[in-house]
């Protein structure tokens, strides 16, 4: 069957998500985008995660659309830093209900302010249902309609992979320090 691929050029979007795997021996991460003006989330897989990726960055994220048969599918070219958008800052909140039916939440913010939103994301559905603690870190647009979710991170998760970072670039710095002072 042929593959067709049209490369649709550089669009703006937000990290919602880091996944981190290990296929074939190799630790990948699946760096989950929200693109500005499509409606799915999409995945981008690299093997390491530059040091200005991480949990609501702002990206230039290369499209390409490509079909097969019937099947039409956006996937990610290439990611590269967008230096023009401010990033998302993620926000702490714990949910105080949430009504699967009609996708309404109820959360309180860090700062004591509580919010009723209404979800429509599948894989933010998705989150709110599996998990097992109220606890999370959220990442919000505000939009000409309002204040939309874009993301949402289990509090532990998001820890875990804070410190896994940091950890990342204490070694890396350590390392290059060491081969300076061979040289």
């Amino acid at each position: 069957m042929k593959v067709e691929r049209k490369n649709l050029g550089k669009m703006l979007g937000y990290v919602v998500d880091i996944v981190p795997s290990i296929k074939w021996g190799k630790l990948l991460y699946a760096v989950k985008l929200v693109i500005a003006d499509l409606p799915d989330t999409l995945i981008y897989n690299i093997e390491e995660l530059p040091g200005w990726l991480w949990y609501g960055s702002a990206v230039n994220a290369y499209i390409s659309r490509v079909q097969q048969g019937n099947s039409v599918k956006l996937v990610v070219d290439d990611l590269s830093q967008n230096e023009y958008e401010p990033s998302i800052q993620s926000v702490l909140v714990s949910v105080l209900s949430y009504d699967a039916k009609t996708g309404e939440l109820v959360l309180k913010k860090e700062d004591g302010r509580v919010l009723t939103l209404t979800i429509f994301e599948d894989y933010i559905k998705d989150e709110l249902l599996t998990a097992s603690e109220p606890n999370f870190y959220a990442l919000f647009i505000e939009k000409p309609s309002g204040l939309r979710m874009v993301g949402l991170i289990r509090s532990p998760k998001y820890r875990l992979l804070s410190r896994a970072k940091e950890l990342a670039n204490l070694f890396i710095s350590s390392s290059l320090e060491h081969n300076l002072c061979k040289t």
